[in-house]
């Protein structure tokens, strides 16, 4: 059999598991949309042959529902926040590993690793507009994108007015 023949022939294969795939999701999508429709359907005459303290009760619990729904959605996103971080913790503390083991096999200074770093540092983000900035064991901003606020710890407690 010739390449050309097996390309076509593995083209017939693709197409006609592709056709399938088609036919099942529309299916599946038909068979919940009817399902869901039914019981929203359902949902939606009991409201409106229901009393009006059934309908309050009725709202009460729709609040609910949807308070924790919301919930657990902000839950999602705390983690997926907190994933993000730890992520970005993790390539900083790599990037710190790196340049410290350069430094210990001599391969560059001290000096050098630091300044490596902050560039390394100023490109890196976290989520769309965060940054990573270092503080010493005394509070002390060793370094921060924006220079300015490279501060002693008792300096940066004032600027933030923290007791």
């Amino acid at each position: 059999m010739t390449t050309m023949a097996v390309k076509i022939k593995n083209f017939g294969l693709t197409f006609k598991f592709l056709i399938q795939n088609i036919v099942i999701s529309i299916l599946l999508g038909v068979v919940i949309w009817s399902v869901f429709s039914s019981i929203f359907s359902q949902e939606l005459k009991k409201i409106i042959d229901s009393t009006t303290h059934e309908k309050i009760t009725i709202v009460e619990e729709l609040g609910k529902q949807y308070q924790t729904s919301l919930k657990q959605y902000q839950n999602l996103q705390i983690r997926g926040i907190e994933k993000i971080l730890n992520s970005s913790a993790q390539d900083f503390y790599l990037m710190v590993q790196f340049f410290y083991q350069e430094v210990q096999k001599k391969k560059i200074t001290s000096i050098k690793a630091q300044e490596e770093l902050k560039k390394l540092m100023a490109q890196k983000k976290v989520g769309q507009s965060g940054y990573f900035y270092i503080l010493n064991s005394k509070g002390d901003v060793v370094y921060h994108p924006q220079k300015t606020i490279e501060k002693t710890g008792e300096e940066l407690k004032k600027a933030l007015e923290l007791p």
